[in-house]
């Protein structure tokens, strides 16, 4: 009974997804097909993800998906290479896909040796998003150890997200952008968030090995 149980919430998990694969992959050429047009030129939005400072990221106290107070630079960046991307649990489009890559990429990571790389989600609807939705959204995609999904007062994301991203994430920001870095190190790079995980892996590991120095 309990091995139906599991090929149950498999099946349920593949139904939510499954309509968004193509939609992605077309996302994926658009993107693709937007750098070989333009070159080395980027939206203002696109932009603003990559001249935020990051010199003073607020160690704002935060909750996490399993309801724990967390400060944002001590318990999630301090000595760490990690994967910040902004959700909201009731975007029915980019972040559904955006979380099922997140997944994808977060398998290829519990694959390579070493555990010192972690994804964190931050809500851009932290009025909306309880830690016991982000859980359940998360739940969704398979979510494990390593991934930690945060909300709290709008005041902190805002402040957060000025820092991190140049400007305040609010819902129905549907830009799949993430940000791969070292806080420490001051090694920050930007990513399209549903590009090929094997690709997103390959700039984890850049950023990886500079911020070790190998």
């Amino acid at each position: 009974m309990k091995i139906i149980g599991v090929w149950k919430g498999a099946l349920l998990v593949l139904l939510f997804i499954a309509p968004y694969t193509q939609e992605a992959k077309a996302l994926q050429k658009q993107e693709h097909s937007q750098h070989l047009h333009d070159g080395d030129k980027s939206s203002d939005k696109k932009r603003s993800y990559r001249e935020a400072g990051r010199k003073s990221i607020p160690d704002v106290e935060l909750l996490s998906q399993n309801g724990r107070k967390i400060d944002f630079y001590n318990d999630l960046l301090k000595e760490k290479t990690v994967v910040i991307s902004f959700i909201y649990t009731t975007c029915g489009n980019v972040c559904p896909m955006l979380g099922a890559n997140l997944a994808k990429l977060q398998g290829l990571l519990d694959a390579r040796p070493g555990k010192d790389i972690h994804l964190i989600s931050i809500s851009s609807d932290p009025v909306t998003d309880t830690p016991e939705r982000l859980k359940a959204w998360a739940k969704m995609f398979g979510e494990k150890p390593g991934w930690t999904l945060v909300t709290g007062q709008k005041a902190d994301i805002d402040k957060l997200s000025i820092a991190l991203i140049g400007s305040v994430a609010d819902k129905g920001m549907h830009e799949p952008v993430i940000l791969i870095g070292n806080q420490d190190k001051g090694i920050w790079k930007s990513a399209f968030g549903l590009a090929e995980p094997e690709r997103l892996l390959e700039i984890l590991q850049q950023v990886s090995a500079q911020s070790t120095g190998h």
